[in-house]
C-alpha cells in the first residue's frame, strides 16, 4: 500500500485492516476474506494499481514496472538501446481516429500505441478512475509517462477518482523525474450531483494543485477538447514562461467553455427557456451586451442626456 506500484492476483491474494472473525465480532458481518478485501473491492477503490490472473503474471508486471524506473530517485531514467518497433496498425488508424463531433467516442488507446514504441504501454489503475487513463511506456527506447482521457467513461471528464488516480501519478512522476506525454481530451471537471456528493472539487483541486507543481519535462497534444479549469491545468496554460512543447491535432478545440455552453449561460442566466421565448430572452440579452460596448466607449465624455438614458436601460435590463 505504501510502495509506488501495487498487484493483486485474483483468488489468491487479499487486503484489510481486519480479518473476517475480527469484523464479524466487530460489526456483526459475517464475511469471508474475498468478499471483504478481494481484487472486486481494492481494484474499484484503487488502492490497488494493477490486477493479475496468476502469481507468475504479477512477477512479470513488476519487473515491467521496475525497467522504466531508476535504481534510485537520483538516478537517470533508463534508456532501451534501438531499434525501436512501432506499432504499424496502431499508426495507421490515427488518420481519423479522433471524431469532430465532441459527443462521439474513440478508442484512446489506438492513439497511445500509435505513438509510443509497440507494446510498450503499461496502464496504471486500469480498474478504477476509468475516465483517466495513466501508466508508463517509451518513446524511442525513453522512459515516459502517459497522460489521456477515455471519453467513453464520463465523456473523459476529470471525476473524484480519476483526478486521485492522477494525483498519485504525479507523484510517483516526480519522484523519478519521468517527462510526462500528456494527450489531452480534457471536457473539464464531472457535473451533477453524483459529481458534487463524491468530491470532485475537493480531490479535482489536489490533482490540480499537484499538476501546477510538477517540475518534469511535458509535452501536451491537445487531441479534441480543452476546456475550463482541468482543461487549462492539463495544457499547464498558466506556466507559458517555462520549456513545454505544446501542439494541437487537427480536430483539436480548446477555450474556457464551448460556445453553445456560453450561449446557454448567456440566455436567462443559464436556465433553458422554452422555444417561444428563447428569441426574445436572446435579443435582450444582445441589446445589453451592445449598451455595455457603448458605455465603455462614452466613458470619457462628460454625463449627457443620452448616456443617462442607456444607463436607464442598462439597469432596467439587469432587473
Amino acid at each position: 500500500m505504501l510502495s509506488h506500484f501495487t498487484i493483486m492476483v485474483k483468488k489468491i491474494s487479499q487486503l484489510f485492516v481486519a480479518g473476517p472473525p475480527v469484523v464479524k465480532y466487530a460489526t456483526h458481518e459475517d464475511l469471508n476474506k474475498e468478499q471483504l478485501g478481494g481484487v472486486d473491492i481494492h481494484g474499484e477503490n484503487g488502492s490497488v494499481d494493477y490486477i493479475v490472473n496468476t502469481e507468475q503474471e504479477a512477477f512479470q508486471i513488476a519487473a515491467k514496472f521496475l525497467s522504466y524506473l531508476p535504481s534510485n530517485a537520483n538516478s537517470s531514467n533508463p534508456t532501451k538501446v534501438g531499434p525501436y518497433d512501432i506499432d504499424t496498425e496502431s499508426l495507421e488508424l490515427l488518420d481519423g481516429l479522433i471524431p469532430i463531433e465532441r459527443r462521439e467516442i474513440y478508442d484512446p488507446y489506438i492513439l497511445i500505441n500509435g505513438v509510443v514504441d509497440r507494446d510498450t504501454f503499461l496502464e496504471i489503475g486500469n480498474s478504477y478512475g476509468n475516465s483517466m487513463i495513466v501508466g508508463l511506456s517509451r518513446i524511442k527506447g525513453c522512459t515516459v509517462a502517459i497522460i489521456a482521457q477515455n471519453p467513453a467513461y464520463f465523456g473523459g471528464s476529470l471525476t473524484a477518482k480519476g483526478s486521485e488516480k492522477l494525483t498519485r501519478f504525479l507523484k510517483l512522476t516526480e519522484t523519478f523525474q519521468i517527462p510526462i506525454v500528456s494527450f489531452v481530451d480534457m471536457p473539464g471537471f464531472a457535473v451533477g450531483s453524483i459529481a458534487e456528493q463524491q468530491g470532485t472539487i475537493k480531490y479535482g483541486g489536489e490533482a490540480i494543485i499537484q499538476l501546477y507543481q510538477s517540475t518534469v519535462p511535458w509535452a501536451s497534444i491537445i487531441v479534441r477538447r480543452c476546456f475550463g479549469v482541468a482543461g487549462g491545468a492539463l495544457v499547464r496554460v498558466f506556466e507559458l514562461d517555462k520549456v513545454h512543447f505544446r501542439c494541437g491535432w487537427p480536430s483539436g478545440d480548446w477555450g474556457s467553455l464551448p460556445i453553445e455552453v456560453g450561449l446557454i449561460s448567456m440566455v436567462d442566466g443559464g436556465t433553458i427557456v422554452d422555444d417561444q421565448y428563447f428569441p426574445t430572452m436572446l435579443i435582450l440579452r444582445c441589446t445589453l451586451l451592445i449598451l455595455i460596448q457603448l458605455l465603455l466607449l462614452m466613458q470619457l465624455m462628460p454625463f449627457t442626456i443620452l448616456k443617462g438614458l442607456m444607463l436607464f436601460l442598462l439597469l432596467l435590463l439587469l432587473w
